[in-house]
């Protein structure tokens, strides 16, 4: 199975990382997102 992986992405590529840095980035998004609500004094929603 690992072998798919390092054929499609490279050498060293984990898939276990790699949905760890997305969930991430996507946790980076909302954050940056709120921030603005926030800023624009628009009420966040949790």
């Amino acid at each position: 199975m690992a072998s798919k992986y390092i054929g499609n992405y490279g050498d060293g590529f984990d898939p276990f990382l790699y949905g760890l840095s997305m969930k991430k980035e996507d946790w980076r998004r909302e954050r940056q997102e709120w921030l603005k609500a926030l800023a624009r004094g628009d009420d966040p929603a949790f």
